[in-house]
Formats: C-alpha cells, structure tokens, sequence
C-alpha cells in the first residue's frame, strides 16, 4: 500500500498513577489485503508473531499465516478481548502455537473470574500455549504439558506501556533458543523489568543494552 496515513497510536500517561488512555489509529492498515502479501517470503520464518485484529481485510490475512507451516503467535489486546470469545477468535485460536494476554484481558475475554480456568478454556478452543502475565505475581503458561507459573522480580514501575509486548518478545527469543518454557518466561520478565522502570516501551531496554541483559 503505497499511499494513506501510517498507522499510529496516542498514548496518554496522567500523573498520581492513574490508568493510561491510548488511542489507537489503524490508518492505512486498514488497506491492507491478503493480495498485497507475498506469502513465499515467510517460508523461511520460524515465527509470525501478531496481535489480533478483526477487521475483515485484516482478519483474512491472520488466518492466511496463521495455516502456513509456520509457529504462529498471536497476543489479544484489550480492545478486542472486550468482544469476548467472538467466532473469528475461535477460528484462529486452533492455529496458534502462542498466545499471549494480561490477566485482566483474559477474565474479561473469557468471562471467567479464575485465571487458571480462563487459561484452560482458551486451550480446549485450540491455543496450544497460553501465556498470561500477571503484573507484580509473574506469569502461569498453559499447555498440554499442565500449567506452571513464575515469579517476577520486584521492580519500582515507572510507566508498563509497551511491556506485555517486550515480554512476548523476550519469551519468543527463548523459543527459537530452543529453551525450556519455565527459561523462556523468565526471559520474558526479565526484558519487561527493564522496560517498566522508564517511559515508553523500549527507553529502559536502550539504557540497559550496553550493560547487559542477564
């Protein structure tokens, strides 16, 4: 798509740690069709990592790479958790080698009240590993291996924009190191802490890269 508005997002981060408010801009994604992809490129992809979007240009598209011979990963945002457990979900959800959510995208998606039960109800529509992340307490994995949770270190919060999807990343980077699920969220926290503790996704991880991560 050569011509439109890029997309982009308004994020507002008021004083006295009051929520943030983001308004989200799709732009000239909302352009963008399964045409305009050219699918061979992604043969030699061990990952697609994606957050949901149920658009129908776009859904189109996600369930397109989400049937390649490829690991597909998807997070879901608030803004469409809010539409619950919708039939486009439950379609893509048997594709996914991966999803990722906060606690609190997950009871409001799910309508379940308990974190392990929400997280057991996305495996049995076909999520393979289910990975929510729970603030100050960690994160629990969900998988037909049975379900374990890790701890987080403590870290003063200075602004968690951005961080579900350093986590994501981090645990991701552990996956293609073929590591362990259990080292793979802890790679996961471990980028997120240095995300939270400065404004903006990526600050705090620029200031940490030339000391070192682990």
């Amino acid at each position: 798509v050569k011509d439109g508005v890029t997309g982009r997002a308004f994020i507002f981060l008021p004083e006295l740690k009051r929520k943030r408010v983001i308004y989200p801009y799709i732009g000239v994604n909302k352009d963008l069709t399964d045409k305009d992809i050219d699918y061979k490129r992604f043969e030699d992809f061990k990952i697609i990592h994606m957050e949901f979007l149920d658009t129908p240009k776009q859904f189109k598209i996600q369930k397109c790479l989400s049937t390649l011979d490829i690991d597909f990963s998807l997070s879901i945002g608030m803004i469409y958790a809010k539409k619950g457990l919708t039939t486009k979900i439950k379609t893509i959800l048997p594709n996914c080698k991966f999803v990722f959510l906060n606690e609190i995208e997950l009871r409001v998606l799910t309508g379940s009240s308990s974190v392990t039960d929400g997280a057991l109800m996305l495996n049995k529509l076909g999520a393979r590993i289910v990975v929510v992340t729970l603030g100050r307490r960690g994160c629990i994995v969900s998988s037909d291996e049975g379900m374990i949770r890790v701890p987080t270190e403590k870290i003063k919060v200075v602004d968690d924009t951005g961080a579900g999807d350093v986590f994501a990343g981090g645990f991701l980077y552990g996956v293609l190191e073929r590591l362990s699920i259990e080292d793979c969220t802890k790679i996961g926290n471990r980028m997120a802490s240095f995300s939270i503790r400065d404004f903006g996704a990526t600050r705090g991880l620029f200031k940490q890269k030339n000391k070192g991560f682990f």
